[in-house]
């Protein structure tokens, strides 16, 4: 969070997603509420509202189109996205 702050304000554009190892190879996966308690992904909650503190910035939502996800399960991790930065 530290490295966060220095920069925060230079920062403009958030490419959001969480990440799956298969393989050895990593793979871009939607962010979603189920993925911080899960101990297999990264915890992302505080720093999605740290960045959004940040003027000016967007998110831009991405995945790994093969992942495959639900429309759902996208449609959850926007909803989670936007409660935590007050939308």
């Amino acid at each position: 969070m530290d490295y966060i702050d220095k920069w925060k304000k230079h920062i403009k554009v958030v490419h959001l997603h969480n990440v799956e190892f298969y393989n050895n190879k990593y793979t871009w996966v939607p962010v979603h509420p189920s993925h911080e308690m899960d101990n297999s992904h990264f915890n992302v909650k505080d720093l999605i509202y740290k960045l959004s503190t940040s003027p000016s910035v967007f998110f831009i939502f991405e995945h790994t189109p093969h992942t495959n996800p639900t429309e759902s399960f996208v449609n959850e991790g926007i909803n989670w996205v936007m409660e935590i930065i007050g939308v």
